[in-house]
């Protein structure tokens, strides 16, 4: 099963994936909750998917947790340096993919599939609202710097590397800059070019969120359905 798999590990075993080191911070009695929570509490199914997803992508967590801190806030934080968000379907907790992958192979995949369509013939009546993003900087163009830790110089002490992400046909003189500090689990350009690239996509095309009420249905709808 899922949850085997992602269990089988000895328990001095190392890994460099944020859902394998998720389970263990939920099961974990000393350094992590694991004396309010459980196995049970946790949506195994979607880690082994985002596992996956991790894989297929070389998306790796390398570092050090050394701080005691919020479980839920830190996992909102570190999952995004590994394109994942933190979610709760049928009332357990996983991370989920922040961008469209195949479920099969965990490629990142642009031709997506739709999981269910609402209009005016299932939005119950005067629920609908959208809440538009404000104009101004919020509406701008970003160029993103990430840093991250370079783990391809072999050096006594960490060495920290830079990486300067934009959209191709950003004007740079009307866009906003903002600088990422990924250092602590990132160790590779490529991950830090791939968080650039979802920041700066979710800047550009982002412009308005809704919210809405429907009639009770069993359409598979859940967190990361599109």
């Amino acid at each position: 099963s899922a949850a085997e798999s992602l269990a089988a590990s000895a328990p001095s075993a190392s890994s460099s994936y944020a859902p394998d080191i998720f389970l263990d911070t939920v099961i974990d009695k000393e350094n992590g909750i694991g004396s309010f929570a459980s196995l049970h509490s946790v949506d195994v199914m979607q880690l082994a998917q985002s596992k996956r997803f991790c894989v297929a992508n070389q998306l790796f967590m390398d570092g050090l947790i050394g701080d005691a801190q919020s479980w839920r806030d830190f996992w909102s934080q570190a999952g995004a340096f590994s394109l994942l968000e933190l979610a709760k379907i049928g009332g357990k907790d996983t991370l989920i993919p922040a961008v469209p992958y195949q479920t099969s192979t965990g490629a990142i995949n642009a031709a997506v599939t739709i999981n269910a369509l609402f209009n005016q013939g299932n939005i119950l009546e005067g629920t609908l609202k959208e809440e538009f993003t404000d104009y101004g900087t919020n509406a701008e163009d970003v160029i993103i710097t990430v840093i991250y830790r370079d783990g391809s110089v072999n050096a006594t002490f960490p060495v920290k590397a830079s990486v300067q992400i934009k959209l191709a046909d950003t004007i740079e003189i009307n866009a906003i800059r903002e600088t990422i500090d990924a250092s602590q689990f990132v160790t590779t350009r490529a991950q830090a070019i791939m968080i650039g690239k979802l920041l700066c996509n979710t800047r550009r095309h982002v412009r308005r969120s809704i919210e809405f009420q429907t009639f009770p249905t069993d359409s598979a709808v859940k967190p990361g359905s599109l």
